[in-house]
């Protein structure tokens, strides 16, 4: 059994955070199954759930702040999200089942920094960042500089994520995500997608691609999104980025899929924008 500390306040916080000797979390629905599974060692937990300060989605000076205890439903179902980021929430219902949603946090997501992650992928689209918080102060890092590859990122000992931060750079843009598992539900993907674009007069005047669990951590396709820029969406011009996809991602072979497969569906996943 594991010591508890439950803070009620950030100042209660922010002395105890000891991440190589501690465990912090919120929902606790990836801790508590690894735990049982013997994944993880056991060591003193820092349970934030109770930190109220923050529980909460705001706009500031143009810009979205999603604190650390917020819920992926309640991110789901803000009007925040709804009006702007539609990527994110569709991303988000995809993970788990409404018990696990009402318990798991966006901050959660980001920390695990799986290859897999989808709020991660929606993120990434979104050039969002994070604002990192010690008793020293804090910093703000780019979502793409935060994780450095499959389980690894530059949170230092004595920092936790306060807020995940959305720009509105890309409000008003078209948005498409999609999840492949090895069932309908309740999947880690296998492979997933995540496409934000803008047409002007059926030409595509800004793009941006990304896929999970295609790589060590989540892959921009800088090289397919460049081909697409100014063409129109049809079939040809798709199945040429597919290729340009295919030749890009550095997949692995696991127990949900190999590498081949995994290749061949990130390659396939472009053409669902005729489909828009």
């Amino acid at each position: 059994m594991s010591e508890v500390f439950i803070p009620k306040t950030l100042e209660e916080l922010m002395p105890k955070i000891d991440n190589k000797n501690k465990r912090l979390a919120a929902g606790f629905t990836d801790i508590i199954p690894a735990l049982r599974n013997n994944k993880l060692d056991h060591k003193p937990v820092i349970n934030i759930n109770h930190v109220f300060e923050i529980k909460r989605i705001f706009e500031h000076d143009g810009r979205v702040y999603i604190g650390a205890n917020v819920t992926l439903n309640e991110i789901i179902d803000s009007k925040f999200i709804k009006e702007d980021f539609n990527i994110l929430a569709e991303a988000l219902k995809t993970i788990g089942s409404i018990q696990i949603r009402n318990r798991a946090t966006l901050a959660g997501n980001v920390q695990n920094a799986s290859p897999s992650g989808d709020g991660i992928l929606a993120l990434t689209l979104l050039e969002a960042s994070l604002i990192l918080k010690s008793s020293q102060g804090e910093r703000e890092v780019l979502i793409k500089d935060f994780i450095l590859g499959a389980g690894k990122t530059d949170l230092k000992n004595n920092e936790f994520i306060e807020y995940v931060v959305l720009n509105k750079k890309y409000s008003g843009y078209k948005a498409y995500f999609e999840k492949v598992g090895l069932r309908s539900a309740m999947v880690i993907a296998v492979a997933s997608m995540g496409v934000i674009y803008k047409l002007e007069e059926n030409k595509i005047t800004d793009i941006r691609i990304a896929f999970g669990a295609a790589a060590p951590k989540v892959l921009r396709i800088n090289e397919a999104e460049e081909y697409l820029m100014g063409k129109e969406l049809k079939e040809n011009i798709l199945i040429e980025a597919g290729k340009i996809i295919g030749k890009t991602v550095c997949p692995i072979d696991d127990l949900r899929a190999t590498a081949e497969y995994r290749r061949k569906v990130c390659q396939n996943l472009i053409l669902r924008l005729l489909e828009l």
